[in-house]
């Protein structure tokens, strides 16, 4: 059954049809699979000599598929290797890691420095180059996942009807360190770019709140959402209408990741990002002039036009 583990009168079948000259595509037909999980299972479970046989190969999945898995310093002899560098010769986990390879032990750093923090060498502080008595929580992302404060969750975001909803970004250009940053409004589609001098939470904080002043009437002004990067943490500065993606969520706030692929036209990856607000504006006016499907080829700022001079009833 597709989406469940390889039987053995599935690898029967892999194997009488490999012995036919069945391609992967072919098998994966005939066994109703996609073809990559049939050369997956080739490439794992055939022998030394490259031949497919079913009876090793069910064997080996299964030995495979065993939990709790065993660790690899469970055993003695990796053990006493990774304790010789890691204590004796003061190499830092990247570096006893990087050693072991070349002595043909696959051992991935994080699994040395985690055991360091279960103490399995001793006392922490008496093992690394820069000491610590415990290990520092951190996200995915390498970050303090507290770092933006109590921010509200787009769940607790009232429904989106109408316009005057904003979502926000910052487009970068070469190695992050120039930014400029993307807000756009989901019923008109309107897009406004604006400068960044430097890529802080207090510029950031401080430029979008000047935009939303001189740049979006109050009757517009409903709601913001935003990702969790930290350089939204002065988010309580904008007002009480923000509102976050979850972690790592970023197509929550789909309509500006879309529209900052568009910018890319103009503002491309491998150069710095304008600063002068009046060089952007002509970006903003050619963005904002473009037909666009979604509003049966109407253009943004027809549309916004009409929305800032309408008043609130």
């Amino acid at each position: 059954m597709a989406g469940s583990r390889l039987s053995r009168s599935d690898r029967d079948v892999i194997e009488r049809c490999r012995r036919s000259g069945m391609s992967c595509r072919d098998i994966g037909a005939v066994l109703g699979r996609h073809y990559s999980s049939v050369s997956r299972e080739i490439k794992r479970n055939s022998n030394d000599r490259g031949v497919y046989c079913a009876g090793s190969a069910h064997v080996k999945a299964a030995v495979r598929a065993r939990r709790p898995k065993e660790r690899i310093l469970d055993d003695k002899r990796v053990r006493a290797m990774v304790t010789t560098r890691v204590v004796g010769w003061r190499y830092s986990s990247g570096a006893a890691a990087a050693d072991l390879r070349r002595v043909g032990i696959q051992i991935s750093h994080e699994t040395i420095y985690r055991e360091i923090y279960r103490k399995t060498f001793g006392d922490p502080r008496q093992v690394l180059i820069r000491p610590r008595r415990s290990r520092r929580r951190r996200t995915r992302t390498g970050r303090d996942p507290h770092s933006l404060g109590q921010i509200p969750l787009i769940d607790t975001r009232p429904q989106r009807v109408g316009p005057g909803h904003w979502e926000v970004d910052l487009l970068s250009g070469t190695s992050n360190r120039t930014v400029v940053g993307v807000l756009t409004e989901t019923h008109s589609k309107t897009t406004i770019v604006f400068g960044i001098a430097q890529r802080d939470a207090d510029s950031v904080g401080d430029q979008l709140i000047t935009m939303i002043q001189y740049r979006i009437p109050l009757h517009l002004r409903k709601t913001l959402t935003f990702d969790q990067g930290r350089e939204f943490a002065r988010w309580g500065r904008v007002g009480k209408t923000t509102y976050f993606c979850h972690p790592r969520s970023p197509w929550e706030k789909p309509l500006v990741e879309q529209t900052n692929s568009v910018l890319r036209r103009w503002l491309p990856k491998h150069k710095d990002m304008p600063t002068d607000q009046k060089a952007i504006d002509k970006i903003n006016k050619l963005i904002n002039n473009m037909p666009r499907r979604a509003l049966n080829w109407r253009r943004s700022t027809d549309l916004y036009r009409e929305l800032r001079v309408a008043t609130t009833t």
